[in-house]
């Protein structure tokens, strides 16, 4: 079984693959000169060039938006995932708010498209499947990840410029917030499968499968994948 966590915005993204929870694969695509670089082909991709330099500004937005959607859509169909986890909205960021949500439709259409089943998550909820902590920040993320699971993205991280005070880590970031939905998704597979008790999970974890709010109030084990052919509890 293979599970993949989404974590996608319009400057940068990244995907990461679990096998039996093992880490089996991971990818970025950035805006960013220097981590496509430094990571190789292998594991990234940039937007090109002449998008990210489209004099007309409408016109740019949509070609980033295809252009991250093709890119999703060629990784899910060479990886054929079992599920995938991708992160909701941060509905009190309103910044590029219109742009972020033509993605997200995006990315929700192209797993439907591929036919693999899918869970959003909002913020909250990894934060505290990851963390144990609703405030967790993106270094808490990360050092979390490395202190629960052995694994870091540290690799996607560019070096500190001249003059700037710390790393690029966007990708890191990405990368890390990517594992914990991954994660997140495998620990669901094996709690409907019966393989471990929602007794055997921190306080902070039960409360991810058993909460609800306004906009789901069904917790998530009681919550059908969202999938073209309807209802799949398993």
């Amino acid at each position: 079984m293979s599970v993949m966590g989404l974590d996608l915005s319009l400057g940068h993204g990244a995907a990461v693959e679990l096998t039996r929870g093992k880490l089996s694969g991971w990818w970025i695509y950035t805006s960013t000169a220097g981590v496509d670089k430094k990571v190789g082909k292998e594991h990234s991709q940039r937007i090109p060039a002449e998008i990210l330099k489209h004099p007309d500004k409408s016109t740019m937005q949509v070609l980033r938006v295809e252009w991250i959607g093709g890119w999703l859509f060629r990784l899910i169909n060479d990886r054929v995932p079992t599920r995938s986890g991708i992160e909701g909205y941060a509905y009190g960021a309103a910044q590029q708010a219109h742009q972020l949500g033509e993605l997200g439709g995006l990315v929700r259409q192209k797993l439907l498209q591929s036919l693999i089943p899918y869970r959003i998550h909002d913020p909250l909820s990894l934060k505290l499947f990851v963390a144990h902590s609703g405030l967790a920040s993106k270094t808490d993320m990360e050092e979390a990840i490395l202190e629960r699971w052995g694994v870091h993205f540290d690799l996607a991280a560019l070096d500190k410029k001249p003059g700037s005070k710390k790393q690029n880590r966007e990708s890191a970031e990405d990368l890390a917030d990517a594992y914990g939905l991954a994660m997140l998704m495998r620990i669901e597979m094996l709690l409907r499968a019966g393989k471990i008790n929602l007794s055997s999970l921190a306080e902070q974890e039960r409360r991810v499968f058993l909460r609800t709010t306004k906009p789901y109030p069904v917790n998530v084990l009681d919550r059908p994948f969202v999938s073209r052919h309807g209802i799949i509890g398993s």
